[in-house]
């Protein structure tokens, strides 16, 4: 009986997954961003959380989160969509099982370009806002500004 979620051991998949998830894992994010998504797989799939980091699709699957945060998606909820999606118990690779139903799950439900800019504009540092930017002036309230 095959189990759901589950490619059977079959070759020709196998040789056809592999190609592209080498691709995604040459594009592992900064360390940082691999050390946020690690917390972040312990919070949101902690029951399967040590099987999916030490899957070789690990680094796959942190370039797939990465790509979906700056188009403006929030790793965690597509996260979680993506694991409640099936259950990962019989996965034999849950990082590369993972790191599909993210791609496709990103790719469906793309955020507004309002959420996306939004969202990259919160996740950015505070260190890396320039120093010398003044801050805004104050704006009257609108009955004041004719």
């Amino acid at each position: 009986m095959k189990a759901r979620g589950v490619h059977p051991q079959n070759p020709a998949y196998e040789q056809t997954a592999t190609a592209p998830l080498i691709v995604l894992a040459q594009r592992r994010p900064l360390q940082q961003v691999v050390e946020r998504h690690i917390l972040l797989i312990r919070q949101t799939v902690h029951d399967h959380a040590e099987q999916v980091l030490e899957d070789p699709a690990f680094d796959a699957l942190t370039a797939v989160l990465a790509d979906a945060e700056k188009a403006g998606h929030d790793p965690e909820q597509l996260l979680r969509q993506a694991a409640d999606q099936r259950a990962l118990e019989d996965a034999r690779r849950p990082a590369q099982v993972l790191t599909w139903r993210i791609e496709r799950l990103s790719q469906r439900h793309a955020p507004s370009p309002q959420a996306a800019k939004a969202r990259s504009t919160t996740q950015r540092p505070a260190a890396s806002a320039p120093a010398s930017t003044p801050a805004p002036a104050p704006q009257p309230p609108p009955a004041q500004r004719r």
